[in-house]
This record gives C-alpha cells, structure tokens and sequence, in this order.
C-alpha cells in the first residue's frame, strides 16, 4: 500500500539559495515556509538535519542583520544632514543615552528613594538653614 501525505520534499541547492534570500531579507521562518510552499517542519527538518543548511542560514541572518543595520544608520545621518532635528535628538538618545536620553540613567543604588524624596530633602536642609 502507498504512504499517504505529503510527499518528502528535497533541498536542492536552488531552493537553499532562494531561502537564503528570504533570509537576508528578514523573512521569518513561518513567511519563508509560505512563500516557498513548504511547512515549518520541513524547514527544520532541514534545519536539524544539514549541518551545511544551519550554516547558511546562520551566516545569512548575521549578514541580513548587518546589512539592514548598515542601511538605516546611512538613512538616518542622510536625514540628519538634511535637518531632520528630532530625528538627530531620538538618534542621540538611543546612541548616547546617558547624555542625551529624557531621563539620564541614574545610579541610585546607594540611595534608592525617588527624585521627589531627594528634592523635598533639599528643600527641608534649606528651611532648616535658613531658621537658624
């Protein structure tokens, strides 16, 4: 009697080029597996199975990663230097936080009360000096 389901499906070299693609591209693996018209468990199946495959796709996330990092960072200074100001600010406070973030990052562990505490603090040290 014949096996019912699916029938296996081979990676061949075209179709882990065309994955890789996907890839790079920034495809998650469920958009990649439609695209390709193959389900997830043949994908890692492969995946488990192909050391050369992991490889690959290991190397092509890096590089896709890379790639598209490499492209917005270009795409901000090119915006930045057309006088995009709050473009300039967000990018400042993600790169450079601790001076440009909205609220600078803090070492309050030696003293963990609240700004506010800290301020009313100030604030009874300068009434007490000032009665005296």
């Amino acid at each position: 009697m014949a096996k019912m389901g699916r029938p296996k499906v081979e990676l061949t070299q075209k179709i882990m080029d065309e994955i890789m693609v996907l890839v790079i591209d920034g495809r998650s693996v469920t958009s990649i597996c439609t695209m390709m018209g193959f389900s997830k468990q043949v994908y890692y199946r492969w995946n488990t199975e192909n050391k050369d495959f992991n490889d690959a796709v290991h190397e092509a996330r890096v590089n896709g990663k890379v790639s598209r990092k490499t492209e917005a960072e270009e795409c901000v200074q090119d915006c930045i230097r057309k006088g995009d100001g709050k473009l300039a600010l967000d990018y400042l406070q993600c790169t450079i936080p601790s001076e440009y973030a909205k609220r600078r990052i803090q070492d309050n562990t030696h003293n963990l009360s609240s700004p506010f505490d800290r301020l009313l603090d100030v604030m009874k040290a300068k009434d007490e000096t000032e009665k005296k």
